[in-house]
């Protein structure tokens, strides 16, 4: 799927804070967007926190390089606030692609107080979603390590 401009998205995103909560769901919205003349792709979004009401985030995202690493920036009004945090990571798109998430999407993670954090963003068969992650390390108490997820989001075209 071509973008060759801003599109927007409307759907869900679930949230929970840690891995025993469940998902609190709620509406969702998006706007894909090229910038820079095409070397990169915004992906800003709102969602809706249960206590604290609506959210947003940006997420900027580079073309894959020649062996598909990716970097992108990361602000969202309640994760990682109010810090842009660097993420790096990968595409399975091609070379110089505008849209790095198309197809099996883009992977990207960063680290944070010894925590880790990704971002998977993929847009196939007409849905775009994103899930974020918080990687819990060694020797927290009372918590398993490895990754859970913290966010799922999942859009539909509205301009289509």
């Amino acid at each position: 799927m071509s973008l060759p401009s801003a599109t927007d998205w409307t759907g869900t995103c679930g949230f929970r804070l840690y891995p025993t909560d469940e998902f609190s769901s709620g509406p969702s919205a998006a706007r894909l967007t090229p910038v820079a003349g095409g070397a990169a792709l915004a992906l800003d979004y709102t969602w809706v926190h249960p206590d604290q009401g609506e959210q947003a985030g940006h997420l900027v995202i580079g073309r894959p390089d020649d062996a598909g690493r990716v970097t992108a920036a990361l602000t969202d009004s309640f994760h990682q606030a109010p810090e842009i945090r660097v993420l790096e990571g990968a595409s399975s798109s091609p070379e110089g692609d505008a849209h790095p998430v198309e197809g099996e999407g883009v992977a990207v993670s960063m680290e944070y107080s010894g925590w880790g954090w990704t971002v998977a963003v993929r847009l196939q068969g007409g849905t775009l979603a994103m899930v974020m992650q918080n990687v819990i390390p060694e020797g927290v108490e009372g918590a398993e390590p490895g990754a859970y997820d913290v966010m799922r989001a999942a859009w539909t075209r509205t301009d289509a």
